[in-house]
């Protein structure tokens, strides 16, 4: 169980609970056992309870919630009853009893100098005093157990404090620890996103550095021979043409393979589009996560790789919705306006929790697939405890 900071820095009850409820009923428990104890005991010496005693009760009460706000000026009030409490006329245990839980919470609360000095002082008054209004020698059980219940209170009090620092200095080694995981993983994403960069370069280079060579011959061929010889031309342009069709072939294709490196899917299934969508939401069904979706304008011609985004970009959403979501249900909305696609996904996410980033690879993903479609994406948390990702791709044509 978790301690948690009390006013005045006292942290000695369980979380949830009010310092105030602890010590309102630690107050009334002490005071009502030794009210009892006073009368039983008073009668049999052919004395009763009194207005004085309940009158010392309420103050050691009142002591006693004041004890987190003020430790040390409490712990010096208390030491003051308690010295008069030993005096012979009309001995008022309570008193001596609260400068005992005063003298723990300076304990719990200060550093350990401090703390030991006021066990002693306070110890040592109350043993003087007990040796002064007594005429017992000194070392009967009345007079050494004023320096007993010190030194237990402060010894408890140092034991409680150790604890609290003791838990305080896990608690931030262990977010120490979170905190260069989480740097961790990020730095491997990054690194990920960069390897997967650097491996689209290469294959870039690969493959369609041939056909551009090809069409920087073939058109230089073409203009040389545009005035006299047309038909030379017309057979280089032609070889332009099918080395620009063959480029656009193989990037496109490449966009859409590269961007399924860590997919299961065999290599010769077909690329999937919004045309699976149907499938998608059903297999989320399936998983327990609701999907409200909701589709408007009339579906154009999307490029390979608008459409892999946006397929990809849908089923990662979804799957941080199913994760990291409350609620079990999503909200899917597709819009396929004149120029652009725009998809808006939205789940309830834990409001503690809304502020944090979501870890792992998911998010930076989409972005890429984002960038390399040409479009744009906005990933985080919204009002209302929701958690949204909002994306816009360029439809086919758009941009010519």
């Amino acid at each position: 169980m978790i301690a948690t900071v009390a006013p005045g820095g006292s942290r000695d009850r369980p979380a949830g609970i009010h310092p105030l409820i602890v010590d309102l009923t630690l107050a009334v428990s002490i005071c009502a056992a030794l009210l009892l104890f006073e009368a039983v005991d008073g009668s049999e010496a052919g004395a009763t309870l009194d207005t004085i005693d309940v009158l010392w009760c309420v103050v050691a009460a009142a002591l006693i919630l004041l004890r987190r706000f003020a430790p040390l000026p409490v712990l010096a009030l208390s030491l003051a009853a308690g010295v008069w409490s030993l005096i012979p006329e009309d001995d008022q245990v309570v008193l001596r009893v609260t400068a005992c839980l005063a003298l723990y919470t300076v304990a719990a609360t200060q550093e350990r100098r401090i703390a030991w000095i006021a066990a002693v002082v306070v110890g040592g008054t109350l043993f003087a005093t007990a040796l002064i209004t007594r005429s017992s020698p000194w070392f009967v059980a009345d007079n050494l157990q004023q320096i007993a219940w010190a030194a237990t209170a402060a010894a408890a009090g140092d034991a409680v404090r150790s604890r609290r620092a003791y838990v305080a200095a896990r608690q931030e080694r262990a977010a120490a620890l979170q905190e260069r995981r989480q740097r961790a993983l990020e730095e491997v994403a990054r690194r990920r996103v960069m390897e997967e960069r650097l491996r689209i370069a290469r294959e870039l280079h690969d493959v369609i550095a041939h056909n551009i060579a090809v069409i920087n011959v073939q058109a230089g061929v073409a203009h040389h021979l545009l005035r006299d010889d047309p038909a030379g031309a017309e057979v280089a342009l032609a070889h332009v043409r099918r080395g620009a069709g063959t480029v656009l072939e193989e990037l496109s294709g490449m966009l859409s393979v590269m961007r399924q490196s860590d997919e299961s899917a065999d290599a010769t299934d077909p690329m999937p589009t919004l045309d699976r969508l149907d499938q998608l939401i059903v297999d989320f069904s399936a998983a327990g996560l609701v999907v409200d979706r909701e589709t408007t304008g009339e579906s154009g011609t999307l490029s390979p790789a608008t459409a892999l985004a946006a397929y990809r970009i849908v089923q990662e959403s979804l799957t941080n919705a199913q994760r990291h979501g409350i609620g079990g249900r999503a909200r899917l909305r597709i819009d396929y306006r004149a120029d652009s696609l725009r998809i808006e996904i939205e789940n309830r996410v834990n409001r503690a929790r809304s502020g944090e980033k979501r870890s792992g690879h998911g998010i930076l993903g989409m972005r890429e697939r984002v960038m390399a479609a040409g479009g744009t994406i906005e990933a985080g948390p919204v009002e209302g405890g929701l958690y949204r990702v909002r994306v816009e791709l360029p439809i086919s044509g758009a941009s010519s």
